[in-house]
């Protein structure tokens, strides 16, 4: 087994392990608090995201990709993150007031100053973390991930219960990510824990520029619950969060698992001097064969998902959820691109791209509060942005990684075509039957036979992937005789 595919299969196994914890989580939590206490916690989380962006500096990525990457160098990547961490942490502690005046509940002032707590810990786990990725350990990342997860959920779990309310998702952050990071310092040498500047200006040169695009473009994601909170209502916020992070399970079932491969495994073959175009034309084929029939599923079946994942209370989410899976369909024509360009060299157009794409959001968004706009209407003005994201990026991906324009049509044709007939598929069983899809049994029946449809597709297309599930056929059976012996 090769070490990507060895490292996929960990990341696989982790990021499923993970998903499948919080998935449960979620479910109960969302029955035990309100659509306010969560959309009280989100307000707080999104207000704390773009010092998520800013503690890493980049620095994680130069820290992947770095060709000589020295102790020394290692050391000012440490010394920056605390630096940069620590002051995150005060500035959030002391202006927590603010926030909560802003959106007039004092419950925010309380949340982030818990959730600041944690910029206090992550430089030491962050390091660790990086590292492992860089020589694709993602057999001890998994084991870090799920460790970390369980104590979180319990905690979480555990608090909500007892009454704790929104407090407990804040505190279980909080023990989830102390948890990450003794389990990673098991894995780190004490040398690269020391204080020391020597190659700050190599490191700030590359890390400066992808801390500056990552801060656009989170703060491009967060802007819509923070108005939506300040001028519709905390459950539209509530409503976009969920809708949100209902349309993101593919995120965290695929590209969370392949995202933290594809980067070192990017900067080995632009060391080597190597030819990328084959591989990243198996990239787009291999996540657009899961990603474009996830979201058409989600899209057909959207409301009966919400209500069996999330309670009859959730119903003003299925709507949105329909746009946001459009425009997620679009996105995955290009997917992770940004990611791979910033490996390539290409960050400042990057940058520029995000640039670009956070003001016409901005306009977008005094659109929807001048005029008064629905949440759906505001949802499908952010949809063209991801037509534009297409339009812009094609390109420039044709030209840095030098592949033949011909060969991605083909494979994006080759899945829409699969989407397509899945689609068609769906679209005659809700017209043509009676069946309840409220009914948990005949969703999961509904989401067998889009399955059986798919694997079918897969063969009648003669696709790419059908090499890759059978290699992991073949080793699941190697590990089961393992484990008889």
């Amino acid at each position: 087994m090769s070490s990507l595919r060895r490292a996929l299969l960990y990341s696989f196994a982790g990021k499923y392990s993970v998903l499948t914890i919080d998935f449960l989580a979620v479910m109960l939590i969302s029955r035990i608090l309100t659509p306010e206490e969560i959309g009280l916690y989100s307000i707080a989380a999104a207000s704390i995201v773009i010092g998520q962006v800013l503690r890493d500096f980049g620095l994680s990525l130069y820290l992947v990709k770095e060709k000589d990457l020295t102790t020394e160098k290692i050391q000012t990547c440490f010394t920056i993150s605390i630096a940069i961490c620590w002051v995150i942490a005060i500035f959030y502690y002391f202006m927590s007031s603010k926030a909560a005046e802003f959106f007039g509940r004092a419950d925010v002032e309380t949340l982030i100053k818990v959730l600041s707590i944690n910029f206090v810990i992550i430089p030491f786990g962050t390091l660790s973390l990086s590292l492992l990725k860089r020589e694709m350990y993602f057999d001890k990342i998994m084991k870090s991930d799920i460790f970390s997860t369980v104590l979180r959920v319990t905690a979480t779990i555990t608090l909500a219960m007892q009454g704790e309310g929104v407090y407990a998702l804040a505190i279980g952050s909080v023990v989830g990510t102390l948890a990450s990071v003794f389990f990673l310092l098991r894995y780190s040498k004490f040398i690269y824990y020391r204080f020391n500047l020597t190659d700050l200006k190599s490191v700030i040169g590359f890390s400066s520029v992808i801390s500056f695009s990552n801060l656009i473009s989170e703060f491009r994601q967060i802007l819509p619950e923070f108005v939506i909170g300040k001028y519709h209502s905390i459950e539209g916020v509530a409503f976009y969060s969920k809708a949100s992070a209902t349309s993101g399970i593919f995120s965290k079932l695929i590209l969370q698992a392949i995202s933290p491969t594809i980067q070192p495994f990017l900067a080995k073959v632009k060391n080597s001097n190597a030819s990328s175009a084959q591989p990243i034309l198996k990239i787009f084929n291999y996540i657009q064969v899961f990603s474009i029939p996830f979201y058409v599923f989600v899209l057909v079946f959207a409301d009966p998902i919400v209500v069996l994942l999330y309670g009859d209370q959730w119903q003003s989410v299925p709507p949105l959820l329909e746009i946001i899976c459009l425009s997620m369909i679009i996105i995955s024509l290009l997917p992770s691109v940004e990611q791979m360009l910033n490996v390539m060299g290409q960050e400042v157009y990057v940058l520029r791209l995000t640039i670009a794409m956070f003001v016409l959001r901005v306009a977008y968004i005094f659109v929807f509060v001048i005029y008064d706009l629905e949440l759906t209407q505001l949802l499908y003005l952010f949809m063209t942005l991801s037509v534009l994201r297409l339009v812009l990026l094609l390109p420039q991906i044709v030209k840095t990684f030098n592949i033949n324009f011909n060969s991605y049509l083909r494979v994006m044709g080759i899945n829409v075509l699969i989407s397509i007939v899945l689609g068609i598929e769906f679209y005659m069983v809700t017209q043509f039957t009676k069946l309840n899809f409220y009914n948990p049994f005949i969703m999961l029946t509904m989401l067998s036979m889009a399955f059986a449809t798919w694997f079918l597709m897969l063969i009648l297309t003669k696709h790419e992937i059908l090499s890759e599930l059978t290699r992991i056929a073949m080793i699941n059976n190697i590990l089961r005789k393992m484990m008889r012996d």
